[in-house]
């Protein structure tokens, strides 16, 4: 067995576990090493199938700022506009604001059966993977990840490591050294196109207070397409990220909701807008990415992302009578 399947195994104490994550990362984690502990993650996880292609939108979190959850925001955008989503994520590590945090109280089962997930996803081209209740055995690592302090080769895998086979995604990154490798590893992980971003001022999404650069990767590529985004590319005049509003779960639920009746602050409506943009480019619902941000604009503002909440919302009831 490797290294990894034995710590999933519970094979190891939590100070063997400790000492190989450090050790690996003071080595540097490589695009090869994310690649294989993704690999084994997947094989201990409780899988989803699905016939056609899906995409996740995600980050791998760091930045230490207040902020909106602004992909699990996405998320309800892309399905409105056709783009089947499945998004794995997780509650807040180190505070209750994490995706799954804003989605349990806004009163959605976070804790859904793959039956109840293809429900949904069958309903309204949208599901969420609660990556704690999906990958029970990496509970065998969690006093190791504590001892040995610190983000780890986990934090990385982590956005990787959705269960339901996705193939397009874009994954945010707060660490701009690992996102070509992140890229690398998406590769090899066969997914048909994805992009890796890191905004400034140092966040794990698509900025709207500075440069975006991007890490663009397709199936079988051997190179990394390398670019930016600037705000002002997109139409949008720049905002201080101190600025955009975010923080504990109940403000962003607040901020969801106004997002949802069309009365979020600007900043609100554009990041959110910008991220869902880069993504329909990528999914390949837009031909650019400023076309994207301007779609997805429309479906905040013209309420059709409150009428896909909506829908979602009656789609759970009917997938809670799913055995």
């Amino acid at each position: 067995m490797s290294l990894i399947d034995n710590m999933l195994a519970g094979q190891l104490s939590d100070e063997e576990i400790a000492a190989a994550i450090v050790s690996l990362r003071e080595k540097g984690e490589t695009a090869e090493d994310i690649y294989n502990y993704v690999e084994k993650i997947i094989q201990h996880s409780i899988s989803i199938s699905h016939a056609g292609d899906l995409t996740d939108v995600c980050g791998t979190g760091g930045s230490g700022l207040s902020r909106f959850n602004v992909s699990t925001a996405c998320a309800f955008i892309l399905s409105a506009l056709n783009v089947p989503v499945i998004k794995h994520g997780n509650k807040g590590s180190q505070r209750p604001n994490g995706s799954f945090d804003l989605l349990e109280n806004l009163g959605i089962d976070i804790e859904q059966s793959p039956n109840q997930v293809k429900e949904t996803l069958e309903l309204t081209n949208l599901g969420f993977i609660f990556a704690k209740h999906y990958h029970p055995s990496l509970q065998a690592v969690a006093k190791g990840r504590a001892i040995a302090g610190g983000r780890s080769i986990f934090n990385l895998t982590g956005p990787l490591s959705n269960p339901a086979n996705i193939a397009y995604q874009v994954i945010g990154t707060a660490n701009l050294d690992k996102a070509e490798i992140l890229a690398h590893a998406c590769i090899k992980l066969g997914r048909k196109r994805a992009a890796v971003v890191y905004g400034e001022p140092g966040i794990d999404e698509v900025s709207i207070s500075g440069p975006t650069h991007v890490y663009e990767c397709t199936a079988g590529a051997a190179s990394i397409k390398y670019y930016k985004i600037t705000p002002e590319e997109l139409g949008i005049s720049p905002v201080t990220y101190r600025k955009i509003p975010g923080g504990d779960v109940d403000t962003n639920t607040r901020i969801f909701t106004s997002l949802l009746q069309g009365s979020a602050h600007r900043s609100i409506v554009d990041i959110v807008a910008a991220n869902s943009g880069l993504a329909l480019y990528i999914a390949g619902n837009a031909l650019t990415i400023k076309g994207g941000y301007e779609s997805a604009k429309e479906c905040i503002l013209s309420g059709k992302m409150k009428r896909q909440f909506d829908r979602y919302i009656s789609a759970i009831q009917e997938a809670a009578r799913v055995i």
